[in-house]
């Protein structure tokens, strides 16, 4: 009886391979998007929309902030002027808040659900698909430059892009160069630099497949792929040609030498994601352990799981690609660290080479998500769990890597081996003892809430409890919402990690919202600004905190300079690295160092009739209104300042 119990079992676990399983994947991989984007924490008018909101508002109106200089220096052809062209005349028929938070939930299925078709597609296994598209929503490995994320938590011109990219990188691993091709294109016009680094590299996958699996080699068939990637190419070569020629058209009348620009994008505005001597030590280990522990899965992953297909020329193809793709990210990434930091280049500088992590991160999962599947379907199934655990740090996933846990067998007897009984228990204890190194690097609450319902579903979903799995999933986003929509209304109870983890996720509906995130820190400036709205002209110009870019959205007032919106073209470069020198260098970001007569010298240079100080600061200039710890005035020139 137990024997037949285990071989059902077994059969239900071999059954996620088939077909009919794929709409159930489908519906898996949207559902848990959503409760991932549902968790995630999205926002609107933060973080990089400080830089994106004013160059699409200013498409949407040609007088929104007419004397704002970051607005003018944006309004022009650049690398940001499909996205915000699509996102401004979208804004025209749908709310804008609401037109991003659709699309972030739009985003966030279409990654989870492209991951998992992708991973069913490598590994041949619904369970690995499911696992795949869990951890590329809830985990984010490493941290390494702030690039590993393949989501995000906002609408950002690379998250638009990146599921283009990621079919692009899948359709290359499978050689399938055209295609990989022609689904950049999307890509390459939302954000160029991004989307043509991927298409490159997905055309490079494509042909280590095409050379891989014609063996023997021989010159003839490789002859016969040319046309194919010379049609690539050639699109490859359109696309990036829309971006060329109006920049040739608009090009710059100034140019910044190579030192400058380098030193001012790299070292002054970029640094946590181009300067790697000024990133954590820490990050550096999580990146190694990460990627020694996929290189292990790679290179043990022929005997320990298969590919969809079970000719092993083609199986060695994909993994040829993978390899391939693997060492020109990492190899690039090294250029990135030696042509900025060491010999200074523009084009490694505007390149961020970095950002390709997200590519490691990305097939990472997917590969490890076919090793547990294929550990959980057969008699190892406790070195599958253990690797479910492993999963939530770098240096849990490396150490499930070293350890030989596939030879975690369980007997077809009624019991489990004494000698790998103890085994296993040592792995387990291990694995325990690294738990504190983990909850030093991570985990965070919501990432272990989001893995551990994917898994669990998943499992569920695979011994054909596919109701209740589904079931379970609907309740889990419902109960998400309703604790959501219960903060909002002020009645959610008072619970200390769930309160936090709640108004983390909070969704920012309109902008008079984002004091409400508590990462913001923004009340003040929230404050005064809806009061600068009610009390100064339009065309008004505010000297702010460094850091005080919201008012532009919020206020909707100009102002001289702030930390996030960076415009990328030289001239831009220059004058916004003046202002900065100028004003934050000289007089502290918070201005406590300015004075009456320095307001007025400031005035006169730049044109701002208003300022914003810290109530600390004494000045002589009429007070307009007060928030907390900051004060608004109005500049009046005055010979005895």
């Amino acid at each position: 009886m137990k024997i037949t119990q285990k071989n059902s079992f077994k059969n239900l676990l071999n059954s996620d391979r088939s077909e009919s399983t794929k709409i159930v994947l489908i519906t898996y991989s949207t559902l848990f998007g959503l409760l991932a984007a549902s968790i995630s924490g999205y926002y609107y008018g933060l973080s990089d929309h400080l830089q994106h909101l004013p160059t699409i508002f200013r498409m949407m109106d040609q007088n929104f902030l007419i004397n704002d200089f970051y607005t003018n220096a944006t309004s022009e052809f650049g690398p940001r002027y499909f996205y915000a062209r699509l996102i401004a005349e979208l804004g025209r028929f749908i709310d804008l808040p609401m037109l991003f938070l659709a699309t972030f939930l739009g985003l966030y299925v279409a990654i989870t659900t492209i991951t998992a078709l992708a991973a069913r597609d490598l590994t041949g296994s619904n369970f690995a698909a499911m696992i795949a598209a869990t951890l590329v929503a809830g985990i984010t490995p490493f941290h390494l430059g702030n690039e590993a994320d393949v989501v995000s938590q906002g609408v950002i011109p690379t998250f638009v892009a990146m599921p283009f990219s990621l079919i692009a990188i899948w359709k290359g691993l499978k050689g399938k160069v055209i295609t990989a091709t022609l689904v950049s294109i999307p890509a390459i016009l939302i954000q160029p630099v991004i989307g043509i680094e991927m298409a490159v590299i997905s055309i490079a996958g494509a042909g280590a497949y095409r050379i891989a699996v014609n063996r023997p080699l021989k010159m003839s068939l490789l002859l016969k792929q040319v046309p194919n990637f010379l049609v690539a190419f050639s699109i490859l070569i359109v696309t990036c040609l829309i971006w060329v020629i109006p920049t040739i058209v608009t090009k710059a009348t100034f140019v910044l030498n190579t030192n400058e620009f380098v030193h001012i994008l790299a070292y002054v505005r970029h640094p946590h994601h181009m300067v790697p001597t000024t990133w954590e030590p820490v990050e550096f280990a999580l990146t190694a352990c990460f990627l020694l522990a996929i290189f292990l899965t790679l290179l043990n992953g022929k005997t320990e799981f298969n590919f969809s297909s079970n000719q092993p020329v083609k199986t060695f193809g994909c993994r040829i690609a993978i390899g391939l793709v693997f060492s020109v990210v990492i190899f690039w990434s090294l250029l990135g660290y030696i042509f900025v930091e060491i010999f200074p280049t523009r084009i490694a500088a505007m390149a961020q080479p970095f950002r390709l992590l997200n590519i490691i991160s990305w097939i990472g999962w997917i590969l490890i998500g076919g090793i547990i599947s294929e550990q959980v379907r057969s008699k190892a199934w406790p070195a599958g769990l253990l690797g479910m655990i492993s999963v939530l740090s770098a240096p849990t996933l490396l150490l499930y890597r070293l350890i030989p846990t596939h030879k975690l067998i369980v007997s077809d007897g009624a019991g489990v081996n004494n000698r790998r009984h103890v085994f296993g228990l040592g792995i387990f204890m291990i694995s325990i003892a690294v738990f504190l190194l983990m909850v030093y690097v991570r985990p965070s609450v919501d990432e272990i809430v989001l893995v551990s319902t994917g898994f669990f579903v998943a499992f569920l979903i695979i011994v054909q409890r596919k109701l209740m799995a589904i079931s379970f999933l609907v309740g889990m986003l419902f109960l998400v919402i309703s604790a959501q929509a219960l903060d909002r209304l002020g009645s959610l109870p008072e619970f200390p990690k769930v309160s936090t983890l709640v108004a983390k996720s909070q969704p920012i509906l309109n902008l008079d919202e984002v004091s409400n995130k508590p990462a913001c820190n923004c009340v003040d400036l929230v404050n005064l600004a809806l009061s600068a709205k009610e009390k100064t002209s339009d065309d008004s110009v505010f000297l702010t905190p460094y850091y005080w870019g919201l008012w532009r959205l919020v206020a909707e007032r100009s102002i001289l300079t702030d930390a996030k919106a960076f415009p990328f073209r030289d001239e831009g470069i220059v004058e916004w690295e003046r202002r900065r020198q100028d004003i934050y260098v000289k007089y502290g970001y918070d201005l406590m160092e300015i004075t009456d007569r320095d307001l007025v010298q400031l005035s006169d240079e730049y044109g701002f009739q208003f300022a914003i100080l810290p109530i600390e600061v004494d000045v002589s200039h009429p007070v307009i209104d007060y928030s907390g710890a900051f004060k608004m005035i109005r500049i009046e020139s005055n010979e005895t300042f």
